[in-house]
């Protein structure tokens, strides 16, 4: 008798890990996309280089239109997460930040978050549609 009531708290929690573990498990664990494309204009590369606290992506340079996209988990049980790109192009000269991901912001706004990098701003814009739904005017005086 003692074994079988064992044997129902050892199992107990490895179906609970598995159903955290398991991406379609009633949404604990979400996909998450980030897209980037650059907009400059027909001559400017886009210089970005995107990090969170745990993960480095490395630096990219993207020709006019090209785009950079990378992949995430969120989960109602982790902490929020925010992905902060720098981005650099010839006419501005210096490095601007954006948070192109914030829990708080985006996380049930976008699966996939494509952002249009503009001289002037950067845009989110909504999956299958041109306009922006969230724009943000670069910050130049910013050291």
């Amino acid at each position: 008798m003692a074994s079988s009531t064992n044997r129902k708290f050892v199992l107990t929690p490895i179906m609970f890990l598995l159903i955290l573990l398991t991406k379609a498990s009633f949404g604990v664990l979400t996909s998450k996309q980030v897209v980037i494309i650059n907009k400059l204009g027909i001559f400017e590369t886009l210089n970005l280089h995107c990090r969170n606290g745990e993960k480095d992506l490395g630096p990219v340079s993207l020709k006019p239109e090209d785009k950079f996209e990378f992949k995430f988990l969120t989960s109602i049980f982790l902490p929020s997460i925010t992905y902060t790109c720098s981005f650099q192009w010839h006419d501005v000269g210096k490095e601007l930040l954006f948070d192109v991901f914030k829990t708080r912001r985006d996380a049930n706004v976008c699966d996939k978050c494509i952002w249009y990098v503009f001289n002037s701003l950067i845009c989110r814009v909504q999956l299958g549609k041109e306009e922006p739904n969230f724009c943000q005017y670069w910050n130049f005086n910013k050291s």
